[in-house]
């Protein structure tokens, strides 16, 4: 079983035996871990809101075109889903946030996105609608019973891959092929 420690900056790689609407071949960004439980976020699954809605829902006015071509905000997670979660690299002064690690923060604030429609946010971004959350022991017991597959998180697959190939990049530093994976699963 993976120490209390080590899950916060990885990923979850759901196993082919999840296959529910959310967390079926996920990748899940586990942001804390501790002894009260995790909170990740979703990071490959697109939903059909764009940070253009965001900012009209939120009465943001945007001066930065920029936005336009980002991709969509993505599907974080079934807890708290009219929760924004803004995940960056580098610092934001004016902005209350986590830093998860060294360079990568975490924010809920409605002023990351003010400062993001203005063009004075980060450059590499991750909104996300809603989270992922276990309850004390429960990621663990589903990692013991291989319901994921854990890998240490990279700025790299987080903010420069695209998100149909988080997948497949986050196996391959495992050395897996995602296409050859069963959905039955045993012990020896």
């Amino acid at each position: 079983m993976e120490s209390i420690n080590n899950l916060k900056h990885h990923f979850l790689l759901a196993m082919p035996q999840i296959n529910d609407q959310y967390f079926g071949q996920s990748v899940c960004y586990i942001f804390d871990h501790s002894e009260r439980g995790s909170i990740g976020l979703i990071i490959n699954k697109p939903s059909d809101v764009n940070l253009a809605d965001i900012f009209s829902e939120l009465a943001i006015r945007s001066s930065n075109r920029n936005h336009l071509i980002k991709p969509a905000i993505l599907q974080g997670g079934p807890v708290s889903l009219e929760q924004g979660f803004v995940l960056y690299n580098g610092a934001s002064n004016n902005v209350k946030n986590t830093e998860i690690v060294p360079g990568i923060r975490l924010s809920t604030s409605k002023e990351i996105l003010v400062n993001i429609a203005h063009g004075i946010g980060p450059d590499n971004v991750l909104v996300c609608l809603g989270c992922a959350s276990w309850e004390a022991g429960q990621l663990e017991a589903e990692i013991t019973n291989n319901a994921w597959l854990t890998v240490e998180a990279d700025e790299t697959l987080l903010f420069h891959t695209p998100v149909e190939d988080i997948a497949k990049q986050a196996a391959n530093k495992l050395g897996i092929d995602l296409s050859l994976l069963s959905s039955l699963s045993g012990r020896a």
